[in-house]
């Protein structure tokens, strides 16, 4: 190497510089602010790419719409349903995504992307795992788009810029489009639901019988035009401002459907049935799911309009994050004083008292209308906080709540407006008399049945009352 002042004192600089090489000569534009501006976008407008091979190009935001839902379909323990199906269709210029864990079928159809007259589409089924396709899809945000071609019987991912390369080999799995497909064929339709309604019913209910101690508990029922939950000795319904057929929905299709309405945004769902099997379908999806045809007990909602929600009953205006509040301190009390009892004062104040060790704790959670005298219950209503937070749940969105207070239990309600509609948010929490009573009206109605048979099954929804 021929030394030059250029040299560093530092040290050996072998390597650095080749023979006869000096630092001037090197070529001007060396900014690296310059080198590392990734504003610069690249043109794909007019850019034919694989034209020579069948492809799809799709929308990375479309893309993921569906992957969203996917996951909530997914089962652990089910290979196939951690498996996507992809297969464009060139009459309708569309890429369906197929999902599906046997119970749960969902398809979504997203449009092509910037396909010209002279690209052929790749028209073939293939399945791929989700976590790849989620990988790979993220990689290509900043593009905006995907783009997958078939060369020589493999699937190939372009996952760099073109002028780079980087095509990524797809590894198919064996999941065929009739395994991903529901053969049933619905024969009975109703008419649209709308979805504000249902996602407003649904995403209140669904966080109350998510974490229900019994399995059977975990659903939501629908019945002459009423959503019904429950959790332990308490129970929900809401009020449906459309006809819809009567069901039981399982936590796991609320959470796909809560997820489907999240995502796809239509403003209506038709649902359509043949025998168990049920259908909601929008305009670019459809979801199926085979229901259990469960029912419930009715006389455990029977106590709603009979003992909490009655004409002599006053309601307290209360705020959710007091009541929250207070629910949540009395979950670190000791477990002998893990209970928390409510009684007005003779100012129509609300007020819940949290037993101690020492010296009960009470607070002012709400207030009656000052018009109307209400007067102390002789023994407070006292109650486990498990079951009330769970019932809170159901009003987590709001600010105020109408407070029912009764020797029988307590009541919640709340009046929402979805248009020019309008449902109520109603649920109780029963004590040992409220209990008591139902089941005597329980066994009085039985008494009355000369035929067991005919009230088989409606013991469902008694489980919380018979382990109180």
């Amino acid at each position: 190497m021929v030394e030059t002042e250029d040299t560093l004192e530092s040290g050996d600089t072998t390597g650095l510089l080749p023979e006869n090489h000096h630092i001037e000569d090197a070529p001007e534009h060396t900014d690296l602010n310059e080198l590392l501006d990734d504003t610069k976008e690249i043109d794909l407008t007019n850019k034919s790419l694989n034209s020579g091979y069948p492809h799809f190009k799709v929308e990375v935001s479309k893309l993921e719409v569906a992957l969203n839902v996917v996951l909530n379909i997914i089962l652990t323990k089910n290979v196939y349903s951690k498996a996507v199906g992809l297969k464009a269709n060139a009459r309708t210029n569309t890429l369906r995504v197929y999902s599906s864990n046997f119970k749960h079928f969902f398809s979504y159809d997203i449009p092509l992307f910037r396909m010209g007259e002279n690209d052929t589409v790749c028209e073939k089924f293939f399945a791929i795992s989700y976590l790849v396709l989620k990988k790979l899809v993220t990689m290509r945000k900043r593009e905006g788009y995907v783009l997958v071609y078939e060369k020589d019987d493999e699937f190939y991912f372009k996952a760099l810029e073109i002028d780079v390369g980087g095509d990524f080999v797809l590894e198919t799995m064996g999941a065929t489009e009739d395994l991903l497909t529901c053969k049933d064929k619905p024969s009975e339709e109703y008419k649209n639901i709308d979805t504000g309604m249902l996602n407003c019913v649904l995403g209140a209910l669904y966080p109350y019988v998510r974490s229900a101690p019994d399995p059977r508990q975990k659903r939501v029922y629908v019945a002459n035009n009423v959503f019904y939950a429950q959790y332990m000795p308490s129970c929900a319904r809401v009020n449906s401002i459309q006809d819809i057929p009567d069901m039981d929905l399982t936590n796991k299709d609320i959470k796909i459907l809560l997820a489907i309405m999240d995502e796809v945004k239509d403003t209506q769902i038709v649902i359509k049935k043949v025998g168990q099997r049920f259908f909601f379908e929008g305009e670019n999806f459809v979801f199926t799911t085979i229901l259990d045809g469960e029912t419930i007990s009715p006389e455990l909602f029977d106590g709603f309009d009979n003992l909490i929600f009655t004409p002599n009953n006053h309601s307290a205006s209360v705020f959710i994050y007091r009541i929250s509040g207070v629910v949540d301190m009395s979950k670190y009390v000791p477990y002998p004083y893990q209970r928390l009892q409510f009684n007005f004062d003779s100012y129509n104040n609300l007020l819940a008292t949290m037993p101690t060790k020492r010296s009960p704790c009470v607070f002012t959670i709400g207030d009656v209308n000052p018009d109307v005298v209400v007067s102390p219950l002789g023994t407070p209503v006292d109650v486990s906080p498990t079951p009330l937070d769970a019932m809170l749940k159901i009003f987590e969105n709001y600010n105020k709540v109408g407070f029912y207070l009764t020797p029988q239990g307590i009541g919640m309600k709340r009046s929402v407006v979805i248009g020019k509609h309008k449902i109520n948010l109603e649920s109780v929490l029963y004590t040992e008399a409220g209990i008591t009573e139902i089941k005597n009206t329980k066994k009085q109605n039985q008494d009355d049945i000369s035929d067991s048979s005919t009230v088989k099954g409606q013991n469902l929804l008694m489980i919380g009352l018979e382990k109180s």
